[in-house]
């Protein structure tokens, strides 16, 4: 008998959670992009600017002039990923310089973002940024 009552609570429980929404436990994300830079010869630094706002230049000790401080670029070889907290802008400026800090390139390029899928949102994918020579 007991083990009867078990059971059935048992699958009233499994019924009653099977229609609860999902559960989402990401408060946040960050949206990065990818940049290549390997057909411009030099760049060791690199930065990106949004609506007047910047990342600081990767290789920066000391920051300088205003930045978002929620940007940030990193370096892998020639590609380079941005991050851009949780902001998923229409277009981004990108800087690179070379060693002696001279700007080698600034181009500005529209961004196509996908959204994400699923119901609990999270961060949106671009293709890479391709920098040309």
């Amino acid at each position: 008998m007991r083990r009867t009552a078990v059971v059935t609570m048992a699958l009233t429980l499994m019924i009653g959670l099977a229609g609860c929404d999902t559960y989402c436990p990401a408060i946040g994300w960050v949206n990065s992009l990818r940049v290549d830079t390997s057909a411009i010869d030099g760049v060791t630094d690199l930065q990106f600017c949004i609506d007047e706002e910047c990342s600081p230049r990767a290789h920066e000790t000391q920051p300088t002039g205003s930045v978002a401080t929620m940007f940030s670029a990193h370096q892998d070889g020639d590609d380079w990923t941005l991050n851009l907290d949780m902001t998923a802008p229409e277009s981004v400026v990108i800087r690179v310089f070379a060693a002696d800090g001279a700007l080698l390139r600034e181009s500005e390029h529209r961004i196509d973002w996908t959204p994400p899928t699923g119901q609990c949102g999270g961060a949106t994918t671009a293709p890479p940024i391709v920098l040309v020579g």
